[in-house]
């Protein structure tokens, strides 16, 4: 089974660079992918992206991902809003809700059987309130509430869920892949609180079977790391565009005083309905994170082929614009 994986796309006109023409150079890249993944942080902005998904849908192949903790970045975004686009094919998985539908959305996590395998889609954006109790991240934000702590977790409810999940796959001699926006595995960058608990998962499900959990993929990062542990691959996918960010502005692309742009990208600007209205040369010094971040030239994907319990992985090219890099 060949994957294809899309890493933080980060898709929000004047935010970040990525174009829907970017996200075509992908999904064309590899024609023969078997599945999309995205690991989240797919878009920053769901209500006033309709051509971003269009695309999505217009390529044919299902698309599966997870909650980033960008998803909810726009003001009065909500998981109502964001659940149903978060694969375009809600109708073929099973949510984390008693019932297995997708209900009002606010249960963003689910489950589906594929040619042997099991696909887990986790949500790594709960935290704990100063209350003792667990909450997603709210309306309108880009990551957890302040006063919270253990950031970027899953919570006992979805342990419980991910927990039973992956059990009922070894029952079924299923392999699983599993797949979140945090990490569940410390050697790659950082980790979500619950990846101790969540390994633990996965030791006792190989202990029971051999080969029941087989790959971790996440993004987040911005990074590219392989990591093996006790039989699990755990693989960290980089952005597809947004190479390197960094909380203190330094301004990589600002040109000259008083001289002509010349950092700059193809800018498509979209109406409210998602039609094309113009594409025109943009400043990455105009972005609103271009002062914090560096960007590769082409868009940058990853192909997983997975042979039984075989993980062959890759990634396309990575070329920083104008031969700026960290």
């Amino acid at each position: 089974m060949k994957i294809l994986v899309i890493g933080d796309f980060h898709y929000k006109k004047m935010m970040y660079p990525p174009t829907v023409s970017n996200l075509s150079s992908i999904l064309e890249g590899v024609l023969d992918a078997d599945l999309i993944i995205h690991t989240g942080d797919f878009c920053n902005d769901y209500p006033h992206s309709p051509e971003i998904f269009w695309r999505l849908k217009e390529d044919g192949r299902d698309v599966f991902g997870v909650y980033g903790n960008h998803e909810l970045e726009t003001e009065g975004t909500s998981m109502q809003a964001v659940t149903p686009l978060i694969t375009t094919a809600p109708s073929k998985v099973v949510f984390g809700t008693p019932d297995g539908k997708i209900g009002d959305g606010s249960i963003g996590y689910y489950h589906f059987d594929k040619d042997g395998y099991r696909f887990i889609f986790a949500d790594t954006n709960y935290s704990l309130t100063p209350d003792g109790e667990w909450e997603h991240n709210r309306i309108g934000s880009w990551g957890a509430p302040s006063e919270n702590t253990k950031h970027e977790s899953l919570g006992e409810a979805q342990l419980k869920w991910l927990e039973n999940v992956i059990f009922d796959a070894v029952r079924s001699e299923l392999k699983c892949i599993v797949v979140s926006h945090s990490a569940f595995n410390r050697d790659i960058q950082a980790e979500s609180p619950d990846a101790e608990r969540v390994r633990d998962i996965f030791r006792r499900a190989n202990a029971e079977r051999s080969g029941s959990v087989i790959l971790a993929i996440n993004g987040h990062y911005h990074t590219v790391c392989r990591k093996e542990r006790d039989g699990v691959v755990y693989l960290n996918c980089p952005a597809a565009l947004n190479g390197c960010w960094r909380p203190t502005k330094f301004y990589p692309y600002k040109e000259a005083e008083g001289a002509d742009p010349v950092y700059t990208f193809d800018f498509e600007d979209y109406d409210a309905e998602g039609n094309l209205l113009s594409v025109r040369k943009v400043p990455y010094s105009s972005l609103r994170m271009g002062a914090q971040s560096l960007f590769y030239k082409n868009p940058v994907y990853s192909v997983i082929t997975v042979d039984g319990t075989a993980v062959a992985s890759e990634v396309s090219p990575m070329e920083w614009a104008y031969g700026i890099s960290p």
